[in-house]
């Protein structure tokens, strides 16, 4: 009996490819020893518990015996030793998974006919020790979601007021420079004021504790002041124009590559100064517990100024925005289809018809600055924390498969915002799709005023809308074969028109390498500002110019307003001789003869080191004394054969 219920629990609740014969059907010893894969924990208690209650009644001499003769069977009609060591390790690793599966009662085994099943409820996870992956009990504010395809989707209409769309009309600018105007509405003085006052208490700080070697630079330091500052941010918005290997190519002589402008802004030790010691923030304070303290008081400057600027129109879209960054970091991020893949990861708002940003959040790990809600999760957060001044007012929000999913357009459509954005096909609470479409076929359904439809271009797209209804429109593409325009769903379309503009945008980057984080993110913030400034220049005047030629002007008015009172530095003598100047219109014209060195007091046949010999790049250079000169050049040079060579040759 006892083998024959376990025949029967064998074969009709374990999958197997090929039926057991008939000597080989294993006893209930057996199956307790090394149960199948697929039958652990209580599912196993059950079977055996099922098996034991059939054969209630045989003996327990009987069961007794048939152990017995079981274990003392002969090796050769039961296994082979190796076969016996194999049966105690799986029992051994049995009984461990059965410990570990035991607090799990979700698993439930469904028959599917004939020998087979199938297992259903959650998955075990992967590896040991890692416990089972459970879904979060629904909440009691979750709507009840009945997907329907019988009837067309008719989309909710949102009221937008549009009257208030457009630049702050309480603020006033000075036309006369309206880039500059513009741009110091975002980096205003009292901010500039901040970085100025920060900066030098940096300084004094770092000498209060340290003393500084004779040749360092920190020797040299002079305080800084605010239109230092602002030529600073000149200089290095203007490096975004003419990039160079090196830093410092932009101040060498070298006729080949010389910019002459950079020398006379500011001297190269002063910039590299200036960013060394760049603060933001009290040096002695260090809160633990904000990754963000030492850009915070710019960052959090700018967010509301970015908001006060400029009011949207009903359309916005959410996407991701990386600066560029490979040094070490907290909240470092690697995102390979992003053109800046390593670097800080920031979510970014922004109006899809003028591109304007309207706000910006640095993802900063566990401890981003979110509206955490457990219904929407980490993505759905995001979009509330950005959209949290635009809920309630009849927008409509353009997102990725990365934030969009039911709860979330449910929770917008609360709210009185519409939505539209691809999906993840396995997002929960969607709808079961058809795995195979052919070409421009379209499967939707709806329920809650969401739309969700699944669409077979060159590849599957599924999308939610509340804004769009399920029909087909023709595109302005047309099929290569049959010349007839193709059609798309609506949805698709009223989602390329509103993105592809804002997936085009890029921020002028305009810094060079630095060893501090904060000094890049402020500088991406500046660049950000100023991308602003564009278009809130462009709206005003009515007028388009390339982002480049409005940042030339706003470098040029930024040097007219800040450079008179900055004190510049006399350039340093550079110590490569290939780039010290001559005067070559001097030297390779007029009369020149060759004299004696005058005599000094020291001296009646004085000597001078010759000029050419030291500093030629066509011959190696030494150091040779000479008794001979040029008067009206004020060189030293020897009487043959350098005299000639210097009054005679462009190239020495």
């Amino acid at each position: 009996m006892e083998v024959t219920a376990c025949t029967k629990l064998v074969s009709k609740h374990v999958m197997c490819t090929r039926r057991p014969a008939p000597d080989t059907v294993p006893s209930v010893m057996a199956l307790r020893a090394a149960p199948p894969r697929r039958l652990r924990g209580k599912r196993l208690a059950a079977l055996l518990a099922e098996s034991d209650n059939e054969s209630d009644s045989d003996t327990s001499d009987e069961r007794t015996s048939a152990s017995l003769d079981l274990s003392n069977s002969d090796p050769e009609d039961s296994e082979d030793a190796g076969g016996r060591r194999a049966s105690k390790r799986r029992a051994s690793r049995v009984s461990r998974s059965n410990v570990e599966s035991d607090s799990t009662s979700d698993y439930e085994y469904e028959e599917s006919g004939g020998d087979g099943g199938r297992w259903s409820g959650r998955k075990r996870a992967r590896g040991r020790g890692r416990g089972v992956r459970g879904s979060r009990p629904p909440s009691p504010h979750t709507p009840q979601w009945t997907w329907e395809d019988d009837e067309p989707f008719l989309p909710q209409a949102y009221t937008f007021d549009e009257s208030n769309v457009g630049m702050n009309t309480s603020i006033t600018f000075d036309d006369e420079c309206l880039e500059l105007s513009i741009f110091t509405k975002f980096i205003n003085e009292s901010l500039i004021d901040r970085v100025v006052e920060h900066t030098n208490s940096y300084f004094e700080s770092l000498a209060a504790n340290n003393d500084f070697l004779p040749t360092s630079r920190m020797k040299r330091w002079k305080p800084t002041n605010r239109d230092e500052i602002y030529i600073l941010l000149a200089v290095l918005m203007l490096m975004a124009h003419g990039k160079k290997p090196s830093l410092t190519d932009y101040w060498s002589r070298d006729p080949l590559i010389e910019t002459g402008m950079f020398a006379k802004l500011m001297s190269r030790d002063r910039f590299l100064l200036l960013m060394k010691l760049l603060h933001f923030v009290d040096a002695k304070t260090d809160p633990k517990d904000d990754s963000l303290f030492r850009i915070r008081p710019v960052y959090s400057a700018l967010k509301s100024k970015f908001g006060e600027m400029f009011r949207p129109s009903q359309k916005l879209a959410i996407y991701e925005s990386s600066m560029l960054w490979k040094g070490n970091m907290l909240f470092n991020e690697y995102i390979p289809s992003k053109r800046n893949r390593f670097g800080p990861k920031s979510f970014i708002v922004c109006d899809c018809k003028t591109e304007y940003i309207l706000d910006i959040l640095l993802y900063t790990g566990d401890s981003t600055e979110l509206t955490r809600s457990d219904d929407l999760g980490v993505s759905g957060s995001v979009v509330q924390t950005l959209m949290e001044n635009y809920l309630d007012k009849g927008h409509i929000l353009y997102l990725d498969r990365w934030y969009s999913s039911p709860v979330l357009f449910a929770y917008l459509v609360e709210h009185k915002t519409g939505a539209c954005g691809t999906v993840n096909s396995n997002r929960k609470f969607m709808p079961t799709f058809k795995k195979k479409l052919k070409k421009g076929e379209c499967q939707s359904f709806h329920a809650n005023n969401i739309l969700a439809l699944k669409w077979r271009g060159k590849r599957d797209v599924c999308m939610l809308s509340t804004v769009n209804s399920d029909t087909m429109e023709r595109s302005n593409k047309k099929d290569r074969l049959t010349e007839e325009y193709k059609k798309k769903p609506c949805a698709v379309l009223d989602y390329n028109v509103n993105t592809h503009r804002v997936n085009d945008m890029q921020i002028v980057e305009s810094i060079r390498k630095t060893a501090k984080w904060y000094n890049k993110f402020f500088l991406h913030l500046v660049n950000i500002a100023s991308l602003n400034s564009y278009i809130l220049f462009s709206i005003k005047t009515g007028e388009k110019p390339h982002v480049t030629d409005f940042l030339k002007k706003l470098i040029h008015q930024l040097i007219k307003k800040y450079c008179h009172s900055h004190e510049h530095p006399p350039p340093r003598r550079s110590r490569d001789p290939s780039t010290i100047e001559r005067p070559v219109a001097l030297r390779l014209t007029g009369r020149h003869f060759i004299r004696y060195l005058p005599e000094t007091q020291k001296k009646q046949f004085s000597t001078r080191s010759c000029y050419l010999c030291r500093t030629t790049t066509m011959a190696p250079q030494k150091r040779k004394e000479t008794r001979y000169w040029c008067e009206p050049c004020n060189k030293a040079l020897c009487k043959v054969p350098c005299f000639e060579v210097y009054h005679t040759q462009k190239v020495l």
